[in-house]
């Protein structure tokens, strides 16, 4: 009697779920511009969830463009809740100088790995650049001490998951965070600020960079191009992810942010 050979189809019906998953997810990722940071979490453990090597290539495609998509969206909460608790800081909501000191390093920390670790967009960029100014105004207050085992204030609930991040196109190689380097190259972009307003201040705060900096960028003066090579040498400075804006860019990026005290 001839046995009849039994075939597992059980890969075939997995690689079907994973992709009906991401099927449903790319749906809804696109379906609202906006999520709470509860609903994209919970995104985000389903995308991660997802065995990319069991997906047909068409479908790898599309996971893809989901992963830039959750990736967009969790970038723009946390770019967010640094904004609003930079505001919170400089409204004086902490019971004590210990108290602002810590959330005030811990939110050093956090916007020197967004600034970074991520291609921002105008609106991005620009809300890290007023974030950066209200420390820069609470700096003089009181002494700020490196705090090495850093516990996240309640204010600052972001919503991150690495694990999800690699499979995004949109970013590249994840670099080591510096504060100071992150603080220098959104300050050398707040000049660039002021020299497009025409500000006075601008070339003063320009011979106030550092020698190996107005070197690179040469003699200081008020033109479109200098500018552009202003803007990209600030961002490129930490993050490296070869943007080179557009004049327009500039133009918008300039126009969206408040002037510059």
């Amino acid at each position: 009697m001839e046995l009849k050979k039994v075939i597992d189809a059980s890969p075939i019906f997995f690689q079907e779920r994973q992709s009906g998953v991401v099927e449903e997810l790319y749906d809804a990722i696109y379906s609202q511009e906006t999520y709470n940071r509860r609903d994209l979490f919970n995104i985000i453990q389903r995308v991660n969830n997802v065995d990319v090597s069991k997906l047909p290539e068409e479908t790898q495609h599309k996971f893809q463009s989901l992963c830039g998509r959750v990736h967009s969206l969790n970038v723009n909460h946390m770019v967010d809740t640094i904004y609003e608790e930079a505001i919170a800081l400089s409204s004086g909501e902490y019971s004590s100088p210990e108290e602002l000191a810590h959330r005030t390093q811990t939110l050093k920390e956090i916007m020197a790995d967004v600034w970074s670790n991520n291609s921002l967009s105008v609106d991005n960029s620009n809300f890290l650049r007023m974030a950066s100014v209200k420390l820069a105004e609470l700096s003089g207050q009181t002494p700020f001490s490196k705090i090495d085992d850093m516990v996240h204030h309640s204010q600052v609930n972001f919503v991150k998951d690495e694990k999800m991040l690699p499979e995004s196109e949109v970013i590249g190689a994840v670099v080591t965070p510096d504060w100071d380097a992150a603080e220098l190259s959104i300050e050398i972009l707040q000049i660039a600020q002021l020299l497009h307003q025409g500000h006075p201040e601008g070339i003063i705060k320009f011979r106030q960079l550092p020698q190996g900096v107005q070197q690179d960028l040469g003699p200081v003066d008020h033109s479109a191009e200098y500018i552009r090579e202003m803007v990209t040498m600030g961002m490129q400075m930490v993050r490296k992810d070869g943007y080179s804006p557009s004049q327009k860019e500039i133009e918008l990026m300039f126009a969206e942010a408040p002037p510059v005290a």
